[in-house]
């Protein structure tokens, strides 16, 4: 109880408003607020790409597409599988979906670049000796940090800018497409 009419008095050289009207005044203007700096933020060596990518990875070509969410995966999934079922790879097998960034917050740990390497490293092991063809993966010059070549150290034998979902929609892309794989298809 001592403490707290310690608290109350005011020493001799406190100027605390007398009158409540002053206090209510006192009460209303701003106090400065102690904060800490902010911590300094590394700045990130390479940009880190944005990918959602399949690898379906058959005897002789490696299928590596970018997926939309714009479309339905089955649709996108029945299409891969056809365009490797015209190049002869009827058993072909899916790695599954790839999603980059792991995290929404870029600087969290395992977001890296170098982890992505990592990742498509593991991903893309199955695919050692084949024909690589990459649909909707942009070349490293137009995304700025994703292309195949740069993210996963290989140089894909057919690169064609469309995405599965923009061939499932246009018969022109399809046949554009086939024009480019068509020498695969006898290999």
């Amino acid at each position: 109880m001592a403490n707290l009419q310690a608290l109350m008095e005011s020493p001799a050289g406190d100027k605390r408003p007398s009158t409540p009207d002053a206090a209510a005044q006192s009460a209303k203007a701003p106090v400065a607020e102690t904060t800490e700096p902010a911590a300094p933020v590394a700045p990130a060596t390479e940009p880190v790409p944005v990918l959602n990518l399949n690898v379906w990875v058959g005897d002789r070509v490696a299928l590596v597409a970018g997926l939309s969410s714009d479309a339905s995966l089955r649709l996108q999934q029945t299409l891969a599988t056809n365009i490797l079922r015209s190049l002869g790879e009827d058993s072909a097998q899916s790695h599954g979906n790839l999603r980059w960034p792991v995290f929404n917050n870029l600087r969290a740990p395992g977001n890296s670049l170098a982890d992505l390497r990592a990742v498509m490293a593991h991903v893309l092991a199955g695919a050692e000796g084949r024909k690589v063809i990459a649909l909707g993966v942009a070349p490293a010059e137009e995304s700025g940090a994703g292309g195949l070549q740069h993210v996963a150290g290989i140089e894909p034998a057919i690169a064609y800018p469309h995405t599965l979902a923009e061939l499932a929609v246009s018969p022109a892309l399809k046949r554009g497409l086939w024009q480019a794989i068509k020498p695969l298809a006898g290999s």
